[in-house]
């Protein structure tokens, strides 16, 4: 198989950068651990701050975070007996915050790849990057009994740092 860039991880990170770069003619592809199932059905908070929800507009993926997400201009904060309001918008330049799930964008992204046909390989199995500093970089993975093979340009690590650190020393 080969694609100009490999990225390991299908988590919101890996599945925004692979929408974003699809979007500009770039081919990719995901290789996740997890099943598909497993990833949706980590549950984690969702605090977006502005900057990312105006990428997840961009990458045709914000439709349904404008329409559900919660929109915050500020928080309280309880100290002392009291309660102190932060504004985000007077404090960010006139920013706010959207609290719509990790989980939820994570589905939004899966859903864009589907859209455009992106390819994300799920249960993944012992990913292992190689010749990372030369002008041919390759990925391994098992599937099953068989190792794949993933010739690219670029290899992206946007999975959780634990394991990827023995590959980028």
């Amino acid at each position: 198989m080969k694609v100009q860039v490999c990225i390991i991880g299908g988590g919101p990170s890996g599945l925004l950068l692979s929408q974003l770069l699809h979007l500009q003619g770039i081919d990719t592809i995901v290789l996740e651990k997890y099943s598909r199932e497993h990833v949706l059905a980590r549950i984690r908070a969702g605090v977006l701050e502005h900057g990312f929800a105006k990428l997840m507009r961009e990458a045709q993926c914000g439709e349904r975070m404008d329409r559900e997400g919660e929109i915050h201009h500020g928080f309280e904060i309880a100290h002392g007996g009291r309660l102190d309001r932060v504004d985000l918008h007077k404090y960010s330049g006139g920013n706010s915050v959207i609290v719509y799930g990790q989980t939820e964008v994570t589905r939004d992204l899966y859903d864009a790849r589907n859209r455009l046909g992106g390819k994300v390989i799920h249960n993944a199995e012992d990913v292992t990057p190689h010749d990372l500093a030369s002008s041919a970089p390759y990925v391994t993975y098992r599937d099953g009994d068989r190792i794949v093979r993933v010739d690219c340009e670029f290899v992206i690590g946007a999975d959780e740092r634990k394991r990827l650190e023995g590959f980028f020393n």
